[in-house]
């Protein structure tokens, strides 16, 4: 079990235990382990005293935050109508092929991810 005390309180003293600097917040949390750890969310939900549709709307709403674990090396394609046009997907395939690794999923030896961004 991590303690997410020892990292988050500092980053919660520095904003003030604010929620309005939750997005400052959830980004220095974020870089202790490459995304938003469940029990750093909960941590954070207690301190701040905000129901947890608040910090999941913040973190699914920007595309920087993640849920779960990324790839050392994040691959993004662009998902928009010009792009698919181009055919998009099917390089992203190709590339998730050649990679061994499944689009929004961490490759084995967790280096590569593979996703889409708008």
């Amino acid at each position: 079990m991590v303690d997410h005390k020892s990292y988050l309180d500092p980053i919660l003293t520095r904003y003030d235990f604010q929620v309005i600097n939750l997005v400052q917040i959830l980004r220095e949390a974020q870089k202790s382990f490459g995304y938003l750890h469940p029990d750093a969310i909960d941590y954070l939900i207690n301190k701040l005293n905000v129901p947890r549709t608040k910090i999941d709307g913040v973190a699914c709403f920007c595309s920087f935050f993640y849920l779960e674990p990324r790839g050392k090396y994040r691959v993004l394609f662009f998902d928009n109508i010009t792009n698919r046009m181009l055919d998009n997907q099917s390089l992203m395939a190709r590339l998730c092929r050649n990679l061994w690794v499944e689009l929004g999923k961490l490759s084995e030896v967790g280096l590569v991810s593979v996703d889409f961004t708008s």
